[in-house]
């Protein structure tokens, strides 16, 4: 009984300890490789109107073309790059733009660059947005 309650406790002190590792993982981008999507925590699905699917996670954004995903994911070290990782809504256009919300801002992805523009706000305001319309 007494070792069973040991073991117990060793098991979920090493689980304790391994979950800061195995998100740091995630964030290097060693987790998740390129033929997958960003994560398995789905946040949303939606389809632009050059028949790209689009799901938004709660560690970054995946392109789906029919046969392969592309990850997009936030870098501190380029202003093109999304907001931030955990997204929390987005909506493809008729006008054919696709806007993305997450908890840091809003952005806009162009096509033509496989980038993001971020929009600034007042005073470095960051707002988490959580529902765009059209």
């Amino acid at each position: 009984m007494m070792q069973n309650r040991i073991l117990r406790i060793g098991l979920l002190s090493l689980v304790l300890i391994l979950m800061p590792c195995l998100r740091m993982l995630a964030i290097e981008g060693i987790m998740y490789e390129s033929n997958r999507m960003a994560s398995s925590i789905i946040t949303g699905v939606c389809q632009d109107k050059y028949g790209m699917i689009w799901i938004s996670t709660d560690f970054g954004l995946s392109k789906f073309d029919g046969y392969k995903f592309e990850n997009y994911y936030h870098n501190s070290h380029d202003e093109t790059s999304i907001a931030d990782n955990l997204i929390t809504s987005f909506a493809a256009t008729s006008k054919k733009e696709l806007f993305i919300g997450t908890r840091k801002g809003l952005a806009r992805y162009d096509y033509t660059s496989d980038c993001f523009f971020n929009y600034t706000f007042p005073d470095s305001i960051q707002p988490r947005v959580s529902s765009i319309t059209e």
